[in-house]
């Protein structure tokens, strides 16, 4: 048996409670890593380059939000799609693993070639 064949037969056979602990852990960790990796920065970021850095960063914040809650989205979505096909028991699931990176390459390029464009939008003006 594959070992695709095998997580296949897992997802459709075992409780929800042990996938629910056994799958989500990375995405704990993930979060609680870049949360500090956030206050570390900022700590640094802050006594290191002063004022004007730390406002740079204010700035770019909210920019950094929207892209991570457009990856959420098209994670969240993409798995909605997977759980529901393997609830169908269709086992071909493999092509819809692809779809995700076009999303993936539009943001990426969005953020190229807008990111300066939407922090000079975000700047006071007195």
């Amino acid at each position: 048996m594959k070992k695709n064949e095998k997580r296949l037969e897992e997802l459709e056979n075992a409780s929800p409670l042990r996938l629910l602990f056994k799958y989500s852990w990375p995405a704990l960790i993930s979060m609680s890593l870049n949360a500090l990796y956030s206050v570390v920065d900022r700590f640094y970021i802050g006594h290191g380059c002063g004022e004007a850095a730390m406002a740079g960063m204010t700035i770019t914040f909210p920019i950094m939000l929207f892209f991570g809650a457009f990856g959420v989205f098209v994670g969240a979505g993409h798995s909605a799609v997977l759980s529901i096909k393997l609830g169908e028991g269709d086992r071909k699931i493999g092509r819809y693993k692809v779809t995700i990176l076009p999303y993936s390459n539009a943001a990426d390029i969005f953020q190229y070639r807008y990111g300066s464009w939407l922090v000079r939008r975000q700047r006071n003006k007195p």
